[in-house]
């Protein structure tokens, strides 16, 4: 049996596995057990079903909600079932409506996490990687501890990666027009966006591989690609006097221009590459065609919004426009007035101090970075994003941010190995298999007292007897703690 079909057999059997632990999982789980997301997502899709936008804004989590939202309308038109948020409140069967719409949720949740792995399969093979290799790492994400955690909660990360992933396979097509498939790679970002604005921070590996892709055939389209070069420059100009606009109000006194700062230095970065590698014209026009996807889909939800097919919260439109602010904003990480030295000196020192990554990990990538930079000096530019990234999502870890490390780092380790003998990258993957098997292990099996531990995966409790104990208790140390946050994000 060939190397190759071992592989795929393990797959199989690793998905198998992980639907039998899922299913036994969701069936002694209630529908409250996690407030944070689980009950979120449900609750804000119910909305969406009912005709209401959601309440929800941190994310946003919109084309999560959607989604589910989709499915729940399948689903009550099926079993008929109310749908409507009021009916299911003072329905005398509520209890059990959420219960099957968790499970809805749940099942949804499943397929998206399939799907991940099938459309990163597609673009590792069009980075055109050895095919065993693709296979072992393959297998390597779906053991890593992020993957596994994504099955048992309702959340927006994994959601996020796949359409970022479809948004990169777009960018790699290289047989249809270039102009098109940008256009749809910008569709699928700001879908990505929707669904967790963090990814922004993985923006810039598709900027490096635009503006490292000297392939691209435009064609004698001169009108369209006039308009692409002019509505970039009047596109930037327009985002940054809203920008400055927005610094007049008082949500945005704290760090000034945070996010202008970032695109500034992004495009910068773009130029700059894409004036060392060539053909700068024909990639600012791709970037341009990009964004215009991008904005094309906004403009579509707002015709939606206008019509009443969909009813979209207006602030959700703040969150694409100034990602980095909200995020700083929900860590507390704000300068005294503007973004400046003294600034990003702390902030890089508290990136560096906690590291919760593996360090063997970093060690290898560093060791196989420096081995191939020879044979490939852009690599140094895909380790730079991925140790960005990962300090930033070291910063606030949470297990399913996981997912972003393990992608950005396969890409470098996967781009790194094509200029090593595959005998020693079947080594170094191994080793790398290995590492990853052993911190799921220890997440899962071997410390008790983590909350990810199988044995609290399977015994989480009920979330309203938690609140219904608070409003009885008000005297406890940690009285309203739930029922403030389930207030806050739940209207009804």
């Amino acid at each position: 049996m060939s190397f190759l079909k071992i592989n795929k057999i393990i797959i199989f059997f690793l998905f198998i596995s992980l639907l039998v632990f899922h299913f036994f999982q969701l069936y002694s789980q209630h529908w409250s057990a996690v407030l944070d997301q689980d009950l979120i997502i449900i609750y804000n899709s119910l909305l969406f079903t009912s005709g209401l936008e959601q309440e929800y804004r941190d994310h946003p989590a919109l084309t999560t909600f959607l989604i589910h939202s989709f499915f729940y309308n399948f689903t009550s038109f099926f079993l008929s079932i109310p749908k409507n948020i009021d009916q299911i409140l003072i329905s005398n069967d509520t209890e059990n409506i959420l219960q099957i719409y968790f499970y809805i949720s749940r099942i949804v949740n499943f397929v998206i996490n399939i799907f991940l792995i099938l459309i990163l399969s597609k673009v590792l093979k069009k980075i055109n990687f050895n095919r065993n290799l693709r296979y072992l790492f393959l297998i390597i994400f779906i053991l890593s501890s992020g993957y596994i955690t994504s099955f048992f909660f309702l959340r927006s990360e994994t959601l996020s990666l796949a359409l970022f992933l479809v948004s990169v396979y777009f960018i790699f097509i290289k047989n249809r027009d270039f102009l098109f498939n940008s256009f749809i790679s910008g569709v699928f970002f700001c879908l990505a966006m929707l669904s967790k604005i963090q990814i922004i921070f993985l923006f810039p590996y598709l900027l490096v591989n635009i503006a490292l892709n000297n392939n691209v055939q435009l064609g004698n389209k001169k009108f369209i690609n006039n308009y692409l070069i002019f509505s970039v420059f009047i596109g930037f100009a327009i985002y940054a006097c809203i920008q400055f606009y927005l610094q007049t109000f008082i949500r945005f006194k704290y760090n000034h221009f945070i996010d202008l700062i970032f695109f500034v230095i992004l495009f910068f970065s773009f130029f700059l590459i894409s004036i060392f590698s060539g053909k700068v014209k024909n990639k600012l026009i791709i970037l341009s065609s990009f964004l215009n996807g991008s904005v094309f889909l906004i403009i579509l939800l707002l015709i939606f919004d206008l019509i009443n097919l969909i009813h979209i919260n207006e602030v959700i439109y703040l969150r694409l426009s100034n990602p980095i602010h909200y995020m700083t904003e929900f860590t507390g990480t704000f300068p005294d007035n503007s973004v400046d030295i003294d600034y990003l000196k702390n902030f890089l020192f508290i990136l560096f101090s906690n590291y919760k990554f593996s360090f063997l990990e970093l060690i290898l990538i560093i060791f196989v970075t420096t081995l191939s930079i020879r044979q490939n000096k852009y690599i140094l530019f895909f380790f730079v994003i991925f140790l960005f990234n990962s300090l930033i999502v070291n910063h606030r870890y949470l297990p399913t941010y996981h997912i972003y490390y393990m992608f950005l780092y396969f890409t470098v380790l996967f781009t790194c190995l094509r200029s090593i003998k595959i005998k020693k990258s079947l080594i170094i993957t191994i080793l790398l298999l290995s590492t990853t098997s052993i911190n799921t292990l220890k997440v899962y099996v071997i410390d008790k007292n983590n909350k990810l531990n199988y044995t609290k995966i399977f015994d989480r409790g009920v979330g309203m007897e938690k609140i219904c104990k608070e409003i009885k208790d008000i005297s406890a140390s940690n009285a309203g703690k739930n029922l403030e946050y389930i207030k806050y994000w739940h209207s009804k």
